[in-house]
């Protein structure tokens, strides 16, 4: 028969789980095994990130007002903010960002806020290089729009849909959960 498990064990693997390696876990709990303590979390209901999924922010949100100030024009004029379905809607991606055909543009939005940089040649040879910037994950995007929501003019119907929608899963992760994709409520497609 199993050993039954103490209080402070139970109180460890609430608070640990989600962090720790499962090495390490079984270090601070001396005689339990990885299976016996997976087996318990999951009937704790406790979750440990999957494997590429955000869990904190990465992106820089800069102090400058007048820094904010030229994001939200940048996006306001460029910019898209969009959530699209990946792996047959299994999966959903979150992203906010803009496309210019002047790099420096894009390299200072990285300089200021972080993010990606792609770049992309249309078909036809008249057509200059563009280049795209930017930001990947629900945190960031949610970081991202409210620093700049208060500059937006002309996108602020579908920032404040985006800050919204992504509310709940912020407030999920600050409590420790992992909500699903499935949690989000339905996010209407980019038409800008």
């Amino acid at each position: 028969m199993a050993k039954k498990w103490s209080r402070k064990e139970l109180k460890i693997l609430r608070q640990r789980y989600r962090q720790w390696s499962p090495r390490r876990l079984e270090a601070a709990l001396p005689g339990r095994r990885w299976h016996p303590i997976l087996a318990k979390a999951w009937k704790m209901g406790l979750k440990r990130p999957r494997k590429g999924v955000l869990t904190r922010q990465t992106l820089r949100i800069p102090k400058s007002n007048i820094v904010l100030a030229y994001a939200a024009g940048l996006i306001d004029g460029e910019g898209y903010m969009t959530r699209h379905m990946m792996n047959g809607g299994k999966y959903s991606g979150w992203k906010v960002g803009l496309a210019n055909t002047h790099r420096g543009v894009i390299e200072w939005l990285i300089r200021q806020f972080g993010g990606s940089i792609h770049t992309y040649q249309p078909p036809l040879a008249r057509r200059k290089l563009q280049y795209k910037w930017y930001c990947g994950g629900r945190l960031n995007c949610w970081a991202f729009l409210n620093a700049v929501r208060p500059y937006l003019i002309i996108k602020t119907v579908r920032a404040d849909l985006f800050i919204r929608t992504l509310r709940p899963y912020v407030k999920a992760l600050r409590e420790g959960r992992f909500p699903s994709d499935r949690e989000a409520p339905p996010f209407p497609p980019s038409r800008a």
